[in-house]
């Protein structure tokens, strides 16, 4: 049985990031730097770091996420031996340990998982647990984690479950950083190839809701059918929509730009979409 060597399909869930940067409905970007929307006063560096918690907790399924022979066969314990020296072999700036079914991860100031194209930071606590032939749950504790130097601290879960064409996969984070408080996650979608070695493409969706609070002040996230094939950096299909006060912003991805890393981008009070390059919204590609 394989186990952790061969996740090719979740790259650069970046996507949550790029919506609560520079694709905020907060007016021009100067003022986007301090502030958001009246009331409670949301800041959004406080934002930042809550949100790329649920992006850093996203790059976790690089760790976690089974190959697509997977037959969740072992117990708790032996999954977390496979784990750990799978990292060991594959991702040596990643400072692993065990105990039983526990393994603490620490990313330092900055580490890719295997097979992720996002940096992350900080600490994680994993404990598994394992329903035989069925699926594994890992419950996370997080601690100054994130990515791109923004950090939060708090608790999530990932559980991996068998499906008909491969896996379905849930992440939950709930998390803070400052006054700003994340909650909700993803639902993942892996395809099998045909070749049953490897995996032909990943879609994401948010779970309804995910949002970041702060006080009565709030911003909703949407993420729809956001679909990468095998090692792709950029998504191929879907949309992220932002609601803040409601305001609306939508970035959506086609087929172009998988290969150019150009999405469109509504800004709020408009109907006219804009090309937006993605790198310029500080996605980074390994």
């Amino acid at each position: 049985m394989h186990h952790r060597s061969s996740i090719h399909a979740l790259a650069a869930v970046t996507a949550l990031a790029l919506v609560m940067s520079g694709c905020l409905p907060f007016g021009d970007e100067g003022a986007a730097k301090d502030s958001g929307p009246k009331g409670d006063g949301v800041k959004l560096e406080d934002v930042y770091a809550a949100t790329m918690a649920l992006v850093g907790t996203s790059q976790l399924t690089h760790v976690f996420v089974p190959s697509p022979d997977e037959a969740f066969d072992g117990d708790a314990a032996a999954m977390a031996t496979d784990i750990e020296a799978a990292l060991k072999a594959n991702a040596t700036c990643v400072t692993v340990s065990r105990d039983g079914a526990k393994l603490t991860l620490d990313f330092g100031a900055g580490c890719a998982p295997p097979k992720s194209g996002v940096t992350i930071q900080g600490k994680v606590e994993a404990t598994l647990a394992v329903d035989k032939g069925k699926s594994m749950t890992v419950s996370l504790a997080l601690t100054d984690f994130g990515a791109s130097d923004k950090t939060a601290s708090g608790t999530g879960s990932l559980k991996v479950a068998k499906a008909a064409d491969g896996f379905d996969l849930t992440v939950t984070v709930n998390a803070s950083a400052g006054d700003a408080v994340l909650e909700g996650g993803l639902t993942v979608d892996l395809v099998v190839a045909s070749d049953k070695k490897s995996f032909a493409s990943m879609a994401f969706s948010t779970v309804d809701p995910t949002k970041v609070t702060v006080g009565t002040s709030e911003l909703l996230v949407d993420a729809d059918g956001v679909t990468f094939g095998p090692d792709a950096c950029y998504p191929s299909a879907g949309s992220i929509l932002v609601t803040s006060a409601g305001l609306k912003a939508t970035l959506a991805f086609n087929a172009d730009t998988a290969s150019t890393g150009v999405a469109q981008f509504t800004p709020p009070l408009s109907k006219k979409a804009d090309d937006k390059q993605l790198p310029g919204l500080g996605w980074k590609c390994k």
